[in-house]
């Protein structure tokens, strides 16, 4: 089953999911929902494999599974989490700096 261009778009940029749970998200409504990030740091973060290469290439057009972008974004959550915070170098406390 194809879909036209203007078919997609008025579904509001989503594949018509045909009663599957799982729907298609286009790189549009992608870079939305990740924070209006750029056509750039899509790309980059697919190149890098920092972020999941689409489940669909259809006219030029890249596609994901809406599970496919909420698993990474829940992956990175975990990931920022378990990174122990920095420690401050190069800092002094207000006594150190008082009593100099």
């Amino acid at each position: 089953m194809t879909h036209s261009r203007a078919a997609v778009m008025a579904a509001g940029g989503h594949l018509p999911t045909s009663g599957l749970l799982d729907p298609l998200l286009d790189a549009k409504t992608v870079k939305r929902d990740l924070g209006n990030i750029s056509e750039m740091c899509l790309w980059r973060w697919t190149r890098d494999r920092q972020f999941p290469a689409p489940d669909l290439i259809m006219g030029g057009r890249k596609f994901w599974h809406r599970s496919s972008v909420e698993n990474w974004i829940e992956a990175q959550k975990t990931a920022t989490r378990s990174i122990p915070p920095r420690p401050r170098v190069g800092l002094r406390s207000s006594r150190e700096n008082s009593a100099g």
